[in-house]
C-alpha cells in the first residue's frame, strides 16, 4: 500500500499526443479503455512519479485515482497483457450477435476494374434449396447460441441483380423475420449493393421486414467514378445510382462507401458537392473511404499495391473525414480498424451454394472454406479461430493492439500469402490518431 491506495503505474496502452496551441497540456489515449484525457504539466510530473515509484502527495494520489477509473493508471499488479488477452477472448467468443454476410447470387451487372471476387464463377444462385438450408442452419445457430441480436448482411456480385436473387432475398428476409420475432430477437438487416437496381416497391417490402440501412459506393464525382465502376457495356452506372438514391430517400437510411486510389481521391470534394446540391444530407446516414486494396486475384499487379490502411497517404483519411464534415455529412466515428470479423466464433459468410467462409475477402475460393450447410464447419475454421495475434511477437508490445487486433485476415493473406501474419496499420494509427483526436479536443472546445 502506497498513501492509502495501491502502487499506480501508467497503462502501457497510453498513447500520448501533445497539444500544439497549449505546450502546457497533453493529450492521453488509451487504446485498450479508449478512454481521453488532456492533463497539465504537474499532472504529468505526477504520473512519472508514481511510475518511478517516488512519494506522491495526497493531491496527487486523489487525482491518479481519477485517472485510474479511465484506464489512464492501473494498479500496479496488474498484467495488461493478460488483460488485453481476456479481452479479447471474450470478443471472440461473444454471443450477443450472430453475424452473417449472406450472398445470394455471385452475379453481377458490372465489371469494376478493382472487383475482389476477380475470379469466381459469376452466374451462381442461390437455389430454393439452399435458401431453406440457410433458414435451416440459421435457426439452429439462434438455438445454440441464444444472441440478443441477428446481424444479417446481404453482399454479392450484386445482391439485386435480377428479380431471382431479390426473390431469394425476401424469402429468407419473411422467414427469419418471423423466427426472430418470435424468440424476441433483435433482427439488424442490411444490405450492400452498387445501386444500379433499387426497385422502390421492392425497397419498401425489405424495409417492412427489418431492413435497417443500405450501402452504396461511388468512387468520386462522375468522371473517376465512371473510370473503375462500370456497366458490362463498358458505360458508366454514376447517373443511374444518383438518379436511384434520389427514389428511395427518405425510404431506408443509406451509407455511401467510397473506394479511393491515387487518382480518384481528387475528384471526392466534388462527389460531396454533387450529394450536397442533391440535398442527401438528411437521407445519407455517414459517407465513409477506404483505400483500394490488393485482392487475392490482383496481387502484384501494378495497379494494386495496396493492402492495409498503412500503404496509402495516410493523412487522406483524416483530410476526407474533416471536408465530409465541414459539408454536413456524417463521417465513421472512431479510429479502431479491428479486431477483424474473421476472429469471431460467430461470425460467418455463406456463398449460393452453401459454402461458409470466415469473411467476405475468401468467398469463392475453395481453399478457404470452412464447411458448408449441409456437413457443418471443418478443420479450416479451427485454423482461423486460432490465429490469436495478440499472442504474436510481432504483435508484442505494440499500444494500438486493442484497435487493431494483428489486422485484417484477407488483407495478410495478399500481403504474406497467409492469413496467420499480422498486416500491421502502426503507420496508419501514429499518423491518423494524433490528428482525429486533436481535432476531438478542438470542438470540445467550441
Amino acid at each position: 500500500m502506497f498513501n492509502g491506495v495501491n502502487y499506480l503505474k501508467s497503462s502501457r496502452f497510453n498513447v500520448e499526443i501533445p497539444l500544439e496551441e497549449n505546450k502546457e497540456e497533453t493529450l492521453i489515449f488509451n487504446t485498450f479503455t479508449d478512454s481521453r484525457v488532456v492533463i497539465n504539466k504537474e499532472l504529468k510530473a505526477a504520473m512519472l512519479k508514481a511510475d518511478r515509484k517516488l512519494p506522491l502527495t495526497e493531491e496527487e494520489t486523489g487525482y491518479l485515482t481519477q485517472l485510474k477509473d479511465l484506464g489512464i493508471m492501473v494498479n500496479d499488479a496488474v498484467d495488461e497483457e493478460k488483460e488485453l488477452e481476456y479481452w479479447f477472448q471474450k470478443f471472440k467468443f461473444d454471443t450477443s450477435i450472430l453475424s452473417i454476410t449472406l450472398l445470394a447470387t455471385y452475379d453481377c451487372n458490372m465489371k469494376c476494374t478493382y472487383c475482389f471476387e476477380e475470379g469466381v464463377v459469376k452466374k451462381q444462385y442461390m437455389s430454393e434449396e439452399t435458401s431453406r438450408l440457410v433458414i435451416q442452419w440459421l435457426r439452429q445457430k439462434l438455438k445454440a447460441v441464444r444472441p440478443a441480436t441477428l446481424r444479417l448482411l446481404f453482399y454479392g456480385g450484386d445482391p439485386m441483380v435480377t428479380k431471382k436473387s431479390r426473390e431469394t432475398m425476401l424469402f429468407i428476409v419473411k422467414s427469419l423475420h418471423k423466427i426472430t420475432s418470435q424468440s424476441d430477437i433483435e433482427l439488424d438487416l442490411r444490405m450492400i449493393t452498387n445501386g444500379v437496381v433499387l426497385p422502390e416497391n421492392y425497397i419498401r417490402e425489405m424495409v417492412k421486414h427489418g431492413l435497417k440501412g443500405i450501402k452504396v459506393t461511388l468512387d468520386g464525382d462522375e468522371d473517376e467514378h465512371n473510370r473503375t465502376r462500370i456497366f458490362k457495356n463498358n458505360k458508366g452506372t454514376f447517373k443511374t445510382i444518383i438518379k436511384n438514391l434520389k427514389k428511395i430517400k427518405g425510404l431506408v437510411p443509406v451509407t455511401i462507401g467510397c473506394n479511393y486510389d491515387e487518382v480518384n481521391k481528387k475528384s471526392i470534394p466534388a462527389m460531396l458537392d454533387l450529394l450536397k446540391d442533391a440535398d442527401f444530407e438528411d437521407s445519407v446516414e455517414s459517407i465513409n473511404f477506404k483505400p483500394i486494396f490488393q485482392n487475392i486475384e490482383n496481387a502484384g499487379k501494378a495497379q494494386f499495391d495496396v493492402c492495409t490502411y498503412s500503404d496509402m497517404d495516410v493523412m487522406d483519411i483524416v483530410r476526407f473525414k474533416q471536408l465530409t464534415k465541414s459539408k454536413g455529412f456524417m463521417t465513421r466515428e472512431g479510429i479502431s480498424l479491428g479486431p477483424c470479423e474473421a476472429a469471431r466464433e460467430n461470425s460467418y459468410t455463406i456463398d449460393p451454394g452453401g459454402k461458409i467462409y470466415k469473411c467476405g475477402g475468401f468467398v469463392g475460393r475453395e481453399q478457404f472454406e470452412i464447411g458448408d450447410l449441409h456437413d457443418g464447419l471443418n478443420e479450416k475454421n479451427t485454423r482461423f479461430m486460432t490465429v490469436d495475434l495478440w499472442r504474436s511477437k510481432d504483435c508484442s508490445g505494440c499500444k494500438y493492439l486493442p484497435l487493431c487486433g494483428g489486422g485484417c485476415r484477407s488483407s495478410a493473406y495478399v500481403k504474406h500469402q497467409d492469413f496467420n501474419r499480422f498486416a500491421c496499420e502502426m503507420k496508419y494509427f501514429n499518423t491518423v490518431l494524433p490528428e482525429l483526436l486533436k481535432e476531438e479536443v478542438v470542438q470540445q472546445n467550441f
